[in-house]
């Protein structure tokens, strides 16, 4: 075999949860905890979905002079139909088209980086840090602020691909449906399956619009590929054959890619 070194980059994501002191302070001491984790909920499901959104578009999402760019995502890595694991669905409408993605998870695949802990306040993962009270400036022009309780979220994390053909992409797929048709063939799904190497651990990735016309042809059974199976939660959980399927929202695998050639 042959092996090559591979760079892989690296964003830092950070956010800033800020809530006027006032409000906090209306509210009786053994309460305001649990009432600041519950105004932190939001901005940590905004910290996943743009982790979610450079994993997909990487540095091609709002990557300009004004704004930062992050990583290597799928599409990237993913970008013509000359690839062994890119296949081609069809549609040409790039106002209509989406992709479903096929990753294989874990060593010898693709996962998520993180850089090395240089101190003991250095965390894999998200890091919340509650920095208590801090005067914030609001207004430039008059020098006016006032004290906001903070709560600090910090992501470091990258994503490596050991293997390229653990990656795959089921492109130009056309959410506009005619005649009762699916929106992909999934004789093309299998193809892609069987191109590359996707084992234990692989996950496919599709956005909510197509994964709702998966589950209407569940309810088909004389389909064998689409079924439900109980996770270790105990939840059911929708697969193609036996490989799970994760739907995302539309604003992280949108219905509006470019078309892939």
């Amino acid at each position: 075999s042959t092996t090559q070194r591979v760079k892989e980059p690296m964003a830092t994501l950070e956010d800033r949860s800020e809530i006027d002191e006032r409000h906090v302070d209306r509210i009786e001491p053994a309460k305001r905890k649990m009432y600041r984790r519950n105004e932190d909920i939001a901005h940590i499901e905004g910290m996943g979905q743009k982790l979610a959104k450079l994993i997909i578009f990487g540095t091609t999402n709002n990557a300009g002079a004004s704004s930062s760019e992050g990583f290597n995502g799928l599409q990237q890595r993913l970008q013509n139909t000359s690839q062994t694991t890119v296949i081609d669905n069809g549609g040409t409408t790039a106002s209509t088209l989406t992709s479903i993605y096929v990753v294989k998870m874990g060593k010898r695949g693709a996962y998520l980086i993180h850089p090395a802990p240089l101190d003991d306040q250095t965390f894999m993962g998200l890091t919340v840090r509650d920095k208590d009270r801090e005067f914030r400036i609001t207004d430039t022009s008059t020098g006016k602020g006032l004290y906001k309780y903070v709560t600090q979220f910090i992501w470091n994390c990258g994503l490596a691909v050991e293997d390229e053909l653990a990656v795959g992409r089921l492109a130009n797929i056309d959410i506009t449906r005619t005649s009762g048709k699916s929106p992909f063939e999934e004789d093309n799904l299998i193809e892609l399956l069987d191109l590359g190497h996707f084992g234990a651990g692989t996950v496919i990735l599709m956005n909510k619009t197509i994964k709702t016309q998966m589950r209407i042809k569940l309810k088909d059974k004389t389909n064998h590929f689409w079924n439900l199976r109980q996770a270790l939660s105990g939840a059911e959980v929708l697969h193609f054959d036996t490989i799970p399927v994760i739907g995302l929202d539309t604003n992280i695998i949108t219905n509006t890619e470019t078309q892939v050639t």
